[in-house]
């Protein structure tokens, strides 16, 4: 759809013919000042003649476009309503201090990662950038959580968020049960059939103010899957009951109880084991609206202006002067 942002210019065209006609009709040669190149020796039969009235022409062309492009005239394509196949998945990134630590194996082309934190976010990019239909949330927790993104299409400001995400934003400590409680408020509302949450962590809870087994039993009820990811090497530590447990004993708790999938993660080709897995998974049609796009014609119409104005003048100061 064509829209005229300045439409008002048009009074241009207008007011330029009137002008022109009273000024014609208050000149003595008419043909003089309709087309000043033109003079009484000029032959009207010959070919000068036709070049005349060529550069006027490219002159009054130029006239209307510039008045066209005072209009800021615009292309307006409008919302597309489509369906596409995907699933709903809120990634669930763990930003606490312990993230910090270095780690190898994880590389990307163009440069090596040194810590965890880093390593997880270029996984979490990669992988959001292969969910073309899906769409997806952000949540980060430490020793609490904050949702960044809500559940959308809009990839490329979950991208922009990962990338920014650091570890000094929330209070310390690693509060899973939290993390999974914000994916599943995300998730809780869709009627996806197929609700993930992508966990994605190197330690184990040690803040109760949700439990993980709370969180858990909420992400049961919405029928949500959890896809835990443990980002380092195993370990053994003191639970909160001060009993020696795994620390990735938790993670494969989670992901058993909710149908999910646990993985443990040394590299990027393991977070490729994720893909693989979630492609498996059964896709849903929602609806998607296209946004409008609009195409400024302004400069494309000043481009050609200045196209015809050299053309013009080299007709004018070349080969009519050659004639």
């Amino acid at each position: 759809m064509l829209e005229f942002q300045t439409p008002y210019f048009i009074l241009l065209g207008i007011f330029l013919p009137i002008l022109f006609f009273y000024i014609k009709n208050h000149k003595k040669n008419e043909q003089e000042f309709v087309i000043p190149i033109v003079s009484a020796n000029i032959d009207k039969n010959s070919k000068k003649i036709y070049f005349v009235y060529f550069s006027f022409f490219l002159r009054s062309i130029i006239v209307v476009m510039l008045i066209i492009s005072l209009m800021q005239p615009v292309i307006t394509v409008k919302n597309k309503d489509t369906y596409v196949e995907g699933i709903d998945i809120a990634i669930c990134l763990d930003v606490s201090q312990s993230m910090l630590e270095e780690i190898d194996g994880f590389m990307q082309k163009t440069r090596s990662v040194k810590n965890r934190l880093e390593a997880t976010k270029v996984a979490a990019i990669e992988f959001v950038k292969k969910r073309e239909n899906d769409r997806i949330a952000l949540i980060a927790f430490a020793g609490e959580s904050i949702a960044m993104n809500p559940l959308s299409l809009q990839h490329s400001s979950v991208i922009e968020n990962i990338s920014k995400l650091r570890t000094n934003r929330l209070a310390d400590g690693t509060a899973i049960g939290c993390g999974i409680a914000s994916a599943v408020s995300r998730l809780k509302l869709s009627k996806n059939k197929t609700k993930i949450i992508i966990l994605l962590t190197d330690g184990f809870n040690n803040i109760n103010e949700i439990t993980p087994e709370e969180a858990v039993d909420a992400a049961k009820f919405y029928n949500i899957k959890i896809y835990s990811i443990f980002i380092g090497k195993r370990k053994y530590i003191k639970d909160n009951n001060q009993e020696v447990v795994e620390s990735t004993q938790m993670l494969e708790t989670i992901s058993q109880e909710t149908n999910g999938t646990y993985f443990q993660a040394s590299s990027l080709k393991d977070i490729e084991k994720v893909y693989t897995e979630i492609d498996k998974l059964e896709k849903n049609e929602h609806n998607v609206t296209i946004e409008n796009k609009e195409i400024y014609l302004t400069y494309y119409i000043l481009l050609v202006s200045v196209l015809l104005l050299i053309i013009e003048i080299f007709v004018r100061v070349s080969i009519l002067k050659m004639m």
